[in-house]
């Protein structure tokens, strides 16, 4: 078995390299600073470097894994402007959102919105916003005791979490 560097692989590099030093630096501190980093840090990691094996041992034709954008008519043009455009609508509006109202409402709102705008039934855009929200509430405030900044809004409408 031959190994074959690509220059897509370059990137998935970096990546290691980078969370490799994350982890390393994080190792001194304090463990509930550094908890997050050792442990999504080297999940991470161990993904890269399976990802670069991945990539550094398949054979010089490889197929599109579904996961490579390539650029075709629909990317390029008069036709691309209303698809980006878009997509930058729906980007910021999520950060507006989140500045307004704040994360604990904003995600689960923006995820079902999303869902729903882009063709999911009822039941699984509600599913995605409920997942949302536990993934939110669960994880990040009740396990990892991640502060959110205050919203907006939150000073007018006292009953928003914040």
């Amino acid at each position: 078995m031959r190994l074959r560097l690509r220059p897509h692989s370059i990137f998935t590099i970096v990546i290691a390299v980078i969370l490799a030093v994350a982890i390393w630096e994080a190792r001194e501190w304090p463990l509930r600073a550094s908890i997050l980093i050792l442990v999504l840090g080297s999940a991470a990691l161990a993904m890269a470097l399976i990802q670069l094996y991945k990539e550094l041992r398949s054979g010089a034709k490889t197929e599109s894994s579904g996961m490579d954008i390539e650029a075709d008519e629909e990317l390029t043009g008069k036709k691309a402007t209303p698809k980006i455009l878009k997509f930058y609508a729906w980007f910021f509006g999520l950060l507006i959102s989140i500045w307004l109202i704040g994360f604990t409402v904003a995600i689960p709102i923006f995820s079902f919105l999303y869902a729903k705008f882009h063709g999911a039934r009822w039941l699984i855009s509600i599913i995605i916003a409920a997942v949302s929200l536990v993934i939110l509430q669960g994880l990040f405030e009740q396990i990892l005791h991640i502060p959110w900044p205050d919203p907006v809004f939150q000073q007018w409408l006292p009953f928003l979490p914040g």
